[in-house]
């Protein structure tokens, strides 16, 4: 029988997702152990609809908390032969267990499953969207991942491939449990994060055998709340230093018992030190005045540095200046360590510099841009990201030039020199140019339907004029319970970026309400006055402008036109901020049932505008 152990603290939504790999799997002899762990989720529904479904035992953490009291807990109470760690906010798909099981014999003590990371739910997670994120991670924490792992090949796959101490991992892996009880091992309770690396290494080296089972993988789930809802390896590295540091010593210590068997692991872990040290540690340091990173955590450092074999500089691409550094972490003093440091990530930057003009740009911005005085008659508008005069944005620039006249400076953002601002005079000027980073940079006022560029400096002294886009029928920012396409930083972008914003404009009294729970903004912000994209309604000549308009679009006037103007759905995408869309409205019974007496015009989302396929329709 296996024991599965499930650590629950929060997200009710993810630990079914859980629930349900288990109950889809075809192999039947388990136990399934969720271990609560001061939850303030109601789980009662939860418990009563799995308990009988998936052999469900529920216990609770009295005088302890975190996973790895929970994991404990989990083992003490285990009845199996087996024992599998799942995290609550973790899956995998199909009879996972059961081909794993097939390969547990007499020389076999752990079997080993593929492992991919995602922040889609199990209902939507797509092959090709795993490790998208991580991906990316990997590319800004590493700097280049040197080459693929052979999954076939234990220790390749198990220890090579692992270069965090995040990622190392007893998850996807399922265990003999006297592997555990024989070797006493057992989680630590006073760790919180990175709780599985000693434990990892202690499994590894006790284990008779290690197998690989093919065709199967554990999905590893990213939270993309990390405001409300964070998963445990989200959190600041000024919360989990001391963890990282307790963790790492213990799991080096557990190789040091015979380290002449297991010198490749003691290499393999001051590898992962050091390159946390050049891509981490470094950053930190550079401008913080946090006394932890210049005191107690430095000093740490350093201890454990004065450990580290330096042969492990030709295990990974370190420039020289790093290696020189990590050479003399262990015996120069924090100023030494925090000018070289700077040193290193101005080379960084410089060749950033090279390769991308916006952090050149940016750059110039921060140093140059932002000391010059800020233009009290300047004003900025950009509608859809640049993408188009139109909106919001286009109808309050048009009321100030008839109202305001020359009194103020216009200028407009666009993506493309396609955009034309067919009304009054104005600065055009492209998105992301130099100009427009001084345009922002020194200009009062801005005025947007969509959000700010998060990577370009904005002045604490800039009015920013939230108008929005529509009434908001579903649900966005914190309102979304699950975000499908974006990244797990999503709501945290939403909140630093309305937090910038001074006013938000609302069209109704049900988008007020909307506005304040999804961007987290103050009703005194909220200028409930409606939306000025109608004003054209009430235009003298709005009749000759719908007749010109129809002239415009090919509509016979004796025909009578439906408006169909769906949104996008955020959990039907091809990769992180681009989305499929299937037309939900028949056409072809639209026209049977209302014959040739209408015309339909459809106005797409700008998210889906150029994913939607009409190629069978004839007219």
């Amino acid at each position: 029988m296996i024991s599965i152990i499930i650590p629950h603290k929060k997200g009710v939504p993810y630990l079914k997702d859980a629930l349900d790999s288990i109950k889809d799997l075809t192999y039947k002899d388990y136990e399934t152990i969720l271990v609560i762990d001061h939850s303030e989720d109601d789980l009662e529904e939860v418990i009563n609809k799995y308990k009988d479904i998936i052999n469900l035992r529920v216990f609770y953490l009295d005088d302890k908390e975190g996973c790895a009291s929970a994991r404990n807990l989990g083992l003490d109470e285990a009845k199996g032969e087996y024992v599998f760690f799942l995290d609550s906010d973790d899956y995998f798909f199909g009879d996972y267990l059961g081909k794993m099981v097939a390969l547990m014999d007499d020389n076999t003590d752990i079997v080993y499953s593929d492992f991919k990371r995602t922040w889609f739910r199990r209902g939507v997670y797509k092959e090709s969207q795993a490790n998208y994120d991580e991906k990316k991670k990997e590319a800004i924490t590493l700097r280049k991942v040197q080459k693929e792992f052979e999954f076939t090949d234990v220790k390749d796959f198990m220890i090579n491939r692992n270069k965090r101490m995040e990622t190392v991992s007893v998850l996807g892996c399922l265990y003999r449990k006297s592997l555990f009880i024989d070797n006493n091992i057992r989680f630590d309770d006073d760790l919180h994060f990175f709780i599985d690396a000693a434990v990892f290494m202690k499994l590894y080296t006790k284990a008779k055998g290690i197998r690989p089972c093919e065709g199967t993988t554990y999905i590893k789930r990213y939270h993309n709340d990390k405001e409300t809802n964070m998963a445990i390896m989200q959190h600041s590295k000024i919360e989990t230093m001391p963890h990282y540091f307790k963790s790492y010593k213990a799991a080096v210590d557990v190789v040091k018992a015979d380290l002449e068997k297991h010198y490749d692991l003691k290499l393999h872990l001051n590898l992962i030190l050091c390159i946390f040290v050049v891509n981490e540690y470094i950053r930190y340091i550079r401008w913080s005045p946090d006394k932890e990173w210049k005191n107690e955590y430095y000093n740490e450092l350093k201890s454990l540095m004065a450990d580290v074999d330096m042969k492990v500089l030709k295990m990974w691409d370190f420039t020289p200046g790093e290696k020189k550094l990590l050479k003399k972490f262990a015996t120069c003093d924090f100023k030494y360590i925090q000018s070289k440091s700077k040193r290193i990530l101005a080379v960084r930057k410089i060749r950033k510099f090279r390769s991308n003009r916006r952090i050149f740009f940016r750059t110039v911005s921060l140093h140059i841009f932002s000391k010059l005085s800020m233009k009290n008659d300047w004003v900025c508008f950009e509608s859809f990201l640049g993408r188009n005069y139109s909106g919001q944005p286009k109808y309050i620039y048009k009321y100030m030039l008839e109202n305001c006249g020359n009194k103020y400076k216009y200028i407009w953002f666009v993506d493309n020199k396609n955009v034309k601002v067919t009304d009054g005079k104005c600065k055009v000027v492209k998105r992301f140019s130099l100009k427009y980073y001084y345009y922002m940079n020194r200009s009062k006022y801005l005025v947007l339907n969509m959000r700010q560029p998060k990577t370009v400096p904005i002045r604490d002294e800039m009015i920013i004029c939230a108008t929005w886009h529509g009434t908001p029928l579903k649900r966005l920012g914190f309102d979304m319970e699950d975000v499908h396409s974006a990244t797990a930083n999503h709501k945290s972008f939403v909140k630093t970026n309305s937090a910038r914003w001074n006013y938000m404009l609302s069209d109704n009294p049900f988008s007020t309400e909307k506005f304040q729970s999804a961007f987290l903004v103050k009703r005194s912000q909220i200028l409930e006055s409606g939306y000025p994209a109608n004003d054209i309604m009430y235009y003298d000549n709005k009749d000759e402008i719908a007749a010109d308009l129809r002239e415009k679009l090919g509509i016979p006037k004796d025909k009578k036109t439906i408006l169909y103007a769906p949104t996008w759905r955020d959990d039907d995408y091809t990769e992180g901020g681009h989305y499929n869309f299937k037309l939900a409205l028949d056409l072809d019974r639209l026209k049977k049932e209302f014959g040739d007496e209408y015309v339909v015009l459809l106005r797409m989302h700008y998210y889906i505008i150029d994913s939607i396929d009409l190629s069978s329709l004839s007219d």
